[in-house]
Parts: C-alpha cells; sequence; structure tokens
C-alpha cells in the first residue's frame, strides 16, 4: 500500500560517495520550498529490483557511467550488477517522480562461504554464525532453488536482515561448485575489538597480518590505521581464510567506509525493515531513524517487522518521510531489465544482464516471439522462479 507523497565512499568521476503496489494520496507541496519535480542528490539503499535502469527501493535511476564497488572490486560499469543485490547507490533524483540518474553504487553481499544445515522444509540455510530464509521472491544463481543446495557449497549471499526472527531474508543466492571451502568473505557491523582480533557477526576475526582498506579515487586504499581507526559498530567486509580447527577467519584484508552518507537535504530512499517504533510517527528502517508526520495515513499497523519502501529528504539527521509503501509478506516482486540477449536456445531459455530468463509464457508487447535472438535488445518485467527470470511482458527493441 502506498501513502502520501507530499562514511562512505565515492567512486564516481573516481570516488565512490557513499558521502507491492496500492493507492497514493498527493497534498501537493514537498515542504523543500524547492521545485517539487528538481532532481536533488540522493541515496537509494535496497536490493536491486531492476537493471537498465537501476530499480532501488523506488527509485528508478539512468545507469550509464555509473562507477560500481562490487564487494571489494571496483567496476566501470553496472554490467555485473545482478538482480536481489543489496546496494547503495548514488546519484541525483526526483522525490516526487523518484527518477534520476546514478552516479555510484556500493554492493555488497553479507557472505561468502560454505553452506551448511539445509532445511528445505523451512527454507532456510546457514552460513558460518548467520542463518538465512528464502521465499518466492529470492533469486538464484546457479543452481534452480534450495532443494538443488548441498551442504558444502560455496555460496554467496545478498539480504535484508530481518527484525522478529534472527534469520536473514535472502534476495540474492548465488552458487560456485568450484570454490575454494576455506576462502570466506563476511561483511557486518563489528561488535568487539580486541588487540589483535575483532568479532563480527559472531564469527572471531584474526586480524595479525591484515591489509585495512577504504573505498578511495581509484578502488580501495590501503590504511595504515589499522585496528586503531576502527570502533564498534563499524561496518567491515572481512576478506580470510576460514580456520576449520576453530572455526574463526584468519584475515587478509579488511574493507571499512561502506556505510552509506546520508547528508542534509539529500533526497533519501530506503528499503528494509521496520527495527523499532515510537508513537505513530517515529520508526527505525535498517540503521535509519524516519520520522513519519509527513504521511498521515501511515496504518498503525505496520509495526516492528515489517517491509517498507520509504522516500523523504534528510532534515535535522532524520529522514523526514514523504511517501511509504507497505510490502506484504506474501506479495510476489515483478523484477525489470533491459538488455540485450545473449546464450539464446530455445524461448525458454536465454539470457539478459546475466539472468537466465524463460518467456515462454510472456506477453509480447510491439513485437513478437520471433523477434526474439541473439544481440537483440529487450525490456522485460518477470518474476523469479526456478533459478530464473519468468518474463510476463517483453518487448524486442530492436
Amino acid at each position: 500500500m502506498m501513502m502520501k507523497l507530499n562514511r562512505a565512499a565515492l567512486l564516481a568521476t573516481g570516488l565512490i560517495l557513499l558521502a507491492g503496489c496500492g493507492a497514493e494520496t498527493k497534498t501537493g507541496s514537498t515542504g523543500t520550498g524547492r521545485a517539487p519535480d528538481s532532481p536533488e542528490l540522493s541515496m537509494a539503499s535496497g536490493p536491486l529490483n531492476g537493471l537498465g535502469p537501476l530499480d532501488v527501493a523506488g527509485a528508478t535511476l539512468d545507469e550509464s557511467g555509473i562507477a560500481v564497488l562490487l564487494n571489494s572490486s571496483l567496476r566501470s560499469g553496472a554490467q555485473d550488477l545482478r538482480l536481489g543485490m543489496t546496494s547503495n547507490t548514488n546519484g541525483s533524483a526526483s522525490l516526487v517522480s523518484g527518477t534520476g540518474r546514478a552516479s555510484a553504487a556500493v554492493a555488497q553481499s553479507m557472505v561468502v562461504a560454505p553452506a551448511q544445515n539445509i532445511d528445505v522444509a523451512t527454507n532456510t540455510f546457514g552460513v558460518l554464525a548467520l542463518r538465512f530464509k528464502t521465499d518466492g521472491n529470492t533469486l538464484f544463481e546457479g543452481i534452480a532453488g534450495l532443494a538443488q543446495m548441498v551442504p558444502g557449497d560455496q555460496v554467496e549471499v545478498f539480504g535484508l536482515q530481518q527484525v522478529l526472527t534472527p534469520e536473514v531474508l535472502a534476495t540474492r543466492v548465488i552458487v560456485r561448485r568450484d570454490g575454494d571451502p576455506t576462502r570466506v568473505e563476511l561483511l557486518g557491523p563489528i561488535s568487539q575489538i580486541a588487540a589483535a582480533g575483532l568479532t563480527v557477526q559472531g564469527i572471531s576475526v584474526n586480524t595479525t597480518g591484515a591489509q585495512f582498506s577504504s573505498p578511495g579515487p581509484a578502488g580501495l586504499v590501503a590504511s595504515g590505521a589499522g585496528l586503531a581507526s576502527l570502533g564498534a559498530g563499524s561496518l567491515a567486509r572481512i576478506t580470510g581464510r576460514l580456520n576449520l580447527t576453530t572455526g574463526a577467519i584468519d584475515a587478509t584484508a579488511i574493507t571499512t567506509g561502506l556505510a552509506p552518507a546520508r547528508n542534509e537535504g539529500n533526497v533519501i530512499f530506503i528499503e528494509g525493515f521496520v527495527r523499532t517504533r515510537v508513537g505513530s510517527t517515529r520508526l527505525t528502517l535498517e540503521d535509519l531513524e524516519i520520522d513519519t508526520t509527513s504521511v498521515p495515513l501511515f496504518p498503525a499497523s505496520a509495526e516492528v517487522g515489517a517491509r517498507l519502501r520509504v522516500r523523504g529528504i534528510m532534515r535535522g539527521g532524520l529522514m523526514r518521510a514523504e511517501a511509504i509503501e507497505v510490502l506484504q509478506p506474501q506479495s510476489v516482486l515483478t523484477f525489470t531489465i533491459e538488455g540485450t540477449v545473449s546464450d539464446y536456445t530455445t524461448l525458454s531459455s536465454f539470457v539478459v544482464r546475466g539472468e537466465r530468463v524463460d518467456a515462454s509464457q510472456a506477453t509480447f508487447v510491439a513485437s513478437t516471439a520471433s523477434n526474439l535472438a541473439n544481440g537483440r535488445l529487450v525490456r522485460l518485467k518477470g518474476v523469479a522462479s526456478g533459478g530464473k527470470l519468468n518474463a510476463t511482458l517483453i518487448q524486442v527493441l530492436n
């Protein structure tokens, strides 16, 4: 249901700056004193629901010329981004329309490590100390679904931390069966700091000999400060080897400076789960405190644990919400892609932007199935199903 519209990194131009459905009710003024549809500096945080342009937390952003930090690797362009990856995306966007242009994105998986304790009956699996839950919107790569995952599979998982359960909702799961089971990556807040180690996501991390870095003009830049530069609660990405005897990670690299910067006056888009709710007008979503005063129809039923997409502006250290969409637990998400067809074999098996697509049941718009072939530019909508995207609408553009 949609209600009233009423440190960071820099990669763009050399640096990454981290500096459902329903009725909509409009009241006119955005309260900013500026032209309501003019683009403003923006930050969009959440899973990628669209590619070409990027669809993040309700923002639709032109991706041409974007710079991307994918885990610890700097990429020029959006070609390696995939649906379901969680991203903090900078750019400029209109508060009213949600459209604009992306300049940089920081996409980070939560973990890369062997899978364990797979339970198909409950749609859950474990990775290190984390427990993940899949649903009908989870996108799988390398396998058709959780039933094909086996203990020891090297998996990479993107997701959103839930609130009413300790499980993380997996938005994208990548399985690589030729991976090194001792090589691991882990993203999370630092909970403890010791003389030669950290604790992240409940896992002990040995930092002796680790290279510390943060995003800079040409990618990751080494930091000489090491542990002295970190504090409890700091977001860190750990890369290293899993000690099979102790269960700890022997870190080879630690990346910090990945948390998004949401500056005064920025237009903000965010998707996540409500962590706290105070009274009728104040809540926290992910790491952000939100004032919902300007959304009078925001339902009291959207309590802690509800999944929301929120649009607003940073004012006085708070996000002042202008529009809120409640994503119901059983809702089916629609994903969008524009890109070139490759690996075409049949109408039910081809690839667009790294996503395997089945268009056998799709409705073709201003084109026909006979137009579909390798090299053709297409725009499509679809839903997640069995390790692929089932297209519902598709248009061949050339």
